[in-house]
């Protein structure tokens, strides 16, 4: 369970029960005394969870009770009632003064006559619960058995004490008259958010919570995430009602923009608000006003911003939100103005995007800063303008899939909670459950064998990898741009359209199966001499596996062990990372092995389409977790193609690695047999040839003379 808060804290909302409650029988001793009666929770209503809430009635007044009415006599137990009073008449939204509705009480009996003339959901009547709250003592513990309670006015609060850590819930305030036994249902809905994804960004806006959760795409390609939130039916019962969605991408994908932010059907703009570095974006012009008392707060639940400080002399460039629990000495805390029209704020992860231009002039500069956390802040909901408690906000983002992302598995995972006002009576504040989005990439594997020969790889084959992209009707090719990693595998980057044109082994996204080198060590049985000028190895000291390196000894250390090094070539298979799943792509043979032609095409082109399906389960806090439930590469074309090593047209992928396998082969071998075959063949063809060219040749001859 966890620990209470301080006491105003744990008021999530007050519900506020005018209760007129039987009171025993007055009359002949004889007549048996009624039951007392009950204040029970609707066990049927969905918000009421006393596995993670504490319910509690705390009597505001007393009373004798006559009919349908009830008499108050003096304050209940569970109210500090001369302090209540006091605050109510303090309270300016009651009236300044004079005017205040309790100017001229003086008793609990002067407070209820005043209350009496409000109606259930008044703003009178919220704001007396809200007033209440800090006054209130011991209250009684109220369950969906129900519990017997004096007669008198009550006001019934979810005290939200055990509520897990980032599930904080909440109720309403409103005033109910009931009469004898009651059943109470907390008013108020919990903000629940949602998160989907799609590569298409024509669909990204319209996108719901129960839209796609799960997407493939390229490394370089772009993708949408559309963040949805429902705000508590409980809004008017806030002044002030902080609203953000906190949305934290993986490492495998790098903010780009806010496409769109929709409240209902209106849709919003932001800018950078006059600072082009600036972390924090607003619809409208923001403005930041410094606090000027910073006791006993906590900034970031607060929701201040603190500046970027730039440039030389250091000025301010920018703002940020604070992430500061307590106030720094020293340093200043801005509040965010939205009197200006600015009515929400973006903060932005870092993020650096390369365009396809900066992808072709240097094939490093796919972004990789990918992670962070992106904020939507709306500081008050309420200034919204015809804000409806049924309207869904929706925040449409892009994002690149960077050269970090996943492959396989459980993919690029990333999710979005909602922080939200949970307390009318302060600005305590609760956290939604996530709600996950996924994005898959997979991983290609080619293997380049002879024909005649399957055991036998070939190493120096290159190939161009493509695909085609449909848009608004035009479908055009679009070239890999790879970058190879030290292992020697490739890592798609981008894509481009321009074909290159140059000499095909120079193009810096050729695929090439290579011949790497494996290295052996020999112990030297007697070694004499120089080692160093000898070229000798010796192990590096300590190191686990055992690794080696050059010796610098001159001279033979007595007993230390020296080796000779030798290199002998090692295939690698040609491996492409970072593919999506739901895509066709062609293999195009540019370069061919020592000892092979390329193939005329379409033979040196192997089409192969991947294909995979994923599913999704719930854990225990609520999130979605997603993972690739099958993955397969099937082969649509090419001479010789297979898939995976199995000889077919389609094989199952590693769905934990997310590799798929294809074998592609290579038979137009140019060395000429020893002795008989094609070879001799095309000798005997072309000796005929020629005798009967030498005899087409005679018989002209003899006619030209008979002539």
């Amino acid at each position: 369970m966890k620990a209470f808060k301080k006491f105003g804290a744990l008021l999530v909302a007050a519900l506020l029960i005018v209760a007129a409650l039987a009171p025993a029988a007055m009359a002949d001793p004889a007549t048996p005394t009624p039951a007392k009666p009950k204040i029970t929770l609707d066990s049927s209503a969905s918000n009421v969870q006393p596995q993670t809430h504490d319910y509690k009635a705390y009597q505001i007044f007393k009373g004798t009770v006559a009919g349908t009415t009830i008499s108050v006599t003096d304050w209940g137990t569970g109210i500090d009632g001369e302090a209540f009073l006091a605050a109510l008449k303090a309270d300016e939204k009651f009236g300044a003064g004079a005017s205040n509705l309790f100017a001229n009480c003086t008793d609990a009996a002067s407070v209820a006559k005043v209350i009496s003339a409000f109606s259930d959901k008044d703003a009178n009547a919220i704001e007396f619960a809200k007033v209440a709250n800090p006054h209130l003592k011991t209250g009684t513990d109220v369950t969906t058995t129900g519990v017997e309670v004096d007669p008198g006015y009550y006001l019934v609060k979810d005290v939200n004490s055990n509520v897990p850590e980032g599930q904080e819930d909440f109720t309403s305030a409103n005033i109910m008259k009931v009469v004898n036994d009651v059943t109470v249902t907390p008013k108020g809905s919990v903000p629940t958010p949602g998160k989907t994804v799609t590569t298409n960004a024509a669909t990204a806006p319209n996108a719901t919570a129960e839209g796609k959760k799960t997407d493939t795409a390229d490394i370089g390609d772009t993708v949408y995430f559309t963040l949805t939130g429902t705000v508590s039916d409980a809004l008017a019962n806030f002044d002030e009602y902080f609203f953000e969605f906190e949305d934290h991408p993986s490492n495998g994908l790098t903010f780009n923009k806010i496409e769109a932010v929709y409240v209902g059907g209106t849709k919003y703009v932001y800018t950078d608000g006059g600072a082009s570095n600036s972390l924090i974006k607003a619809d409208g012009a923001p403005s930041y006003t410094a606090v000027s008392d910073t006791t006993d707060k906590n900034p970031a639940q607060e929701g201040w911003f603190e500046a970027i400080m730039g440039g030389d002399p250091a000025a301010i460039v920018g703002y940020k939100a604070t992430e500061d629990a307590t106030p720094v000495s020293g340093k200043t805390y801005y509040t965010i103005g939205i009197t200006s029209g600015a009515h929400f704020a973006v903060t932005e992860p870092a993020h650096t995007v390369a365009t396809e231009r900066d992808r072709l002039k240097d094939p490093t500069a796919c972004p990789e800063n990918g992670g962070g956390t992106m904020k939507v802040t709306f500081p008050n909901l309420r200034n919204l303008p015809n804000l409806q408690v049924t309207d869904e906000i929706r925040v449409v983002y892009s994002a690149i899939v960077n050269k970090n992302a996943i492959q396989g598995g459980v993919g690029n995972d990333n999710d979005v909670v909602l922080n939200y006002s949970n307390d009318p009576n302060n600005k305590d504040k609760g956290k939604s459950i996530p709600s996950e989005s996924t994005v898959f990439n997979v991983t290609l594997d080619v293997e380049k064998v002879n024909a005649a020969d399957k055991t036998k790889n070939l190493a120096g084959a290159g190939f161009v990898l493509s695909r085609e992209v449909t848009d608004g009707g035009v479908t055009n090719t679009e070239y890999a741009i790879v970058e190879r990693q030290d292992n020697g595998d490739y890592k798609l980057i981008g894509w481009t359209t321009t074909a290159y044109t140059g000499d095909a082994k120079d193009n810096p996204n050729l695929l090439i199966t290579t011949n790497g080198t494996e290295d052996t060590y020999t112990e030297v049985e007697t070694p004499s001499g120089n080692p160093h000028s000898q070229g000798l190895y010796q192990v590096v000291a300590g190191s686990d596996p055992v690794t080696y390196e050059a010796t610098n000894d001159t001279t033979v250390q007595a007993g230390k062990t020296y080796y000779t090094k030798s290199s002998s070539p090692k295939y690698k298979p040609l491996v492409v990372k970072g593919l999506e799943y739901a895509k066709t792509y062609k293999l195009t043979e540019t370069v061919a092995p020592a000892g092979y032609d390329v193939p005329a095409a379409p033979k040196n082109e192997t089409t192969f389409a991947i294909v995979a399906a994923t599913s999704g389960t719930t854990s225990d806090d609520g999130a979605n977790q997603f993972k690739l439930d099958t993955l397969e590469i099937e082969i649509k074309s090419g001479d010789g193609a297979t898939a995976g090593n199995a000889g077919s047209s389609k094989a199952n992928g590693d769905k934990t690695t997310g590799t798929v396998e294809a074998t592609i082969t290579n038979s137009n071998d140019l060395t000429l047999p020893q002795t008989g075959g094609i070879g001799t063949t095309i000798f005997y063809t072309v000796g005929a040839l020629l005798v009967v060219g030498a005899g087409v040749l005679l018989v002209t001859r003899r006619r030209v003379a008979v002539k």
